[in-house]
């Protein structure tokens, strides 16, 4: 075979010669390697390059996931009803383990962590998705630049939704069903958050493509079910048709999820 190889490379002289003329490289720590061998293409430098599957940065981001996987296990072993509290829209549940230490959290530390642990899973949810499959846009932004653009535009997202339920509750004498939107929308935040934390985890260490689409599918059927529920609670608080709710989530927030699903075409970037 390598006779063969040889004589490949020898009866086409133009290739020979451009292999040929390649001076050999060393190896060298983070850059392809060149080697000449004595076996297989002993004529012709052999190019090999190291294959990453993330970037360096993304340790920082499994840290960060430890450290909140990590705060999760002492609030599930030291206040299991508190946890599970986050999740039942008001009401305690009997989980508590006999005989177990009780400890007392303010409610806002906890509800403060659970909203940044949603705010880091969901931005970084975002941002492996746009490396493994919109990767066109790393040539304008990358790294930690691109993770903190795409959480600064979550938490603002947040901040707008707040803003303007509140508002609108004010104008259209709304309180109590703009409580129940703002508590459901808590509860399905911080479960997504959750839900997504040991998808994201094994989406990075597993040599596996299947634990970003589940967190995908699990983020996206849990928000569906929001707007499902917020109509729900809206057709049966007040006398608003279903069509005028579903215009109501335009507005609030098809219609900018729409306008990013927009900018991330590739004709913007290509």
């Amino acid at each position: 075979m390598n006779d063969t190889l040889s004589i490949f490379l020898r009866t086409n002289p133009a290739l020979f010669e451009a292999v040929k003329n390649l001076p050999p490289k060393g190896i060298g720590v983070g850059d392809s390697a060149v080697l000449t061998t004595s076996g297989l293409f002993a004529d012709a430098p052999v190019d090999i390059a190291p294959v990453l599957i993330y970037e360096n940065h993304f340790q920082v981001f499994l840290l960060v996931i430890l450290f909140f996987g990590l705060i999760l296990a002492l609030l599930r072993w030291y206040m299991p009803d508190r946890l599970l509290y986050e999740f039942d829209g008001g009401e305690r549940l009997g989980f508590a383990r006999k005989k177990s230490s009780i400890l007392v959290a303010p409610s806002l530390a906890i509800d403060f962590f659970f909203l940044v642990n949603y705010q880091f899973s969901i931005s970084l949810l975002t941002y492996i998705f746009v490396v493994d499959y919109l990767s066109y846009i790393l040539s304008f932004l990358q790294g930690y630049t691109l993770f903190f653009l795409i959480a600064g535009a979550y938490v603002l997202f947040w901040v707008y939704r707040r803003v303007a339920i509140t508002f609108l509750a004010y104008i259209f004498l709304t309180t109590d069903l703009s409580q129940q939107q703002l508590r459901l929308d808590k509860g399905i935040q911080q479960l997504a958050g959750l839900l997504a934390l040991p998808l994201l985890m094994l989406a990075l260490l597993a040599d596996s493509e299947i634990f970003l689409p589940m967190a995908l599918i699990a983020v996206i059927g849990l928000q569906v079910f929001r707007w499902g529920q917020t109509i729900t609670i809206g057709i049966r608080n007040t006398r608003f048709s279903a069509f005028h709710f579903i215009l109501y989530l335009c507005a609030l927030e098809i219609v900018p999820l729409i306008i990013v699903v927009k900018l991330l075409l590739p004709e913007n970037y290509l």
